[in-house]
């Protein structure tokens, strides 16, 4: 048998941990999300040199660019944007890094 007093959750949930917490978890998902947004930055890079190859050689009359030119135009940055947005809406809505709460039973 312990003799050890138990604290009850008012000393180990206090508002002020609970608030570090919130801000914890939500300071790793804004570093995820920029780490998978720069991921994301190069695949579509490389997406773009595929789809510039493919547009060079099997359209006809196509204008020439390379693939920074075609990177770098406004239909191709918005949907660069776009994903930003959708990968940003995943990562926040993910139990990513959350720590799970035990609930204390007796």
């Amino acid at each position: 048998m312990s003799l050890r007093r138990q604290l009850g959750p008012v000393y180990t949930e206090y508002p002020a941990k609970q608030v570090g917490d919130y801000l914890g978890d939500k300071l790793f998902k804004l570093v995820a999300t920029i780490i998978c947004c720069a991921l994301w930055t190069g695949v579509y890079y490389i997406i773009i040199g595929v789809v510039n190859f493919n547009r060079k050689n099997f359209v006809e009359n196509a204008e020439e660019m390379t693939t920074g030119e075609l990177f770098a135009t406004e239909t191709s940055l918005w949907v660069l944007v776009a994903c930003y947005i959708v990968i940003m809406i995943i990562v926040f809505r993910s139990r990513i890094g959350e720590k799970t709460v035990r609930k204390r039973t007796r």
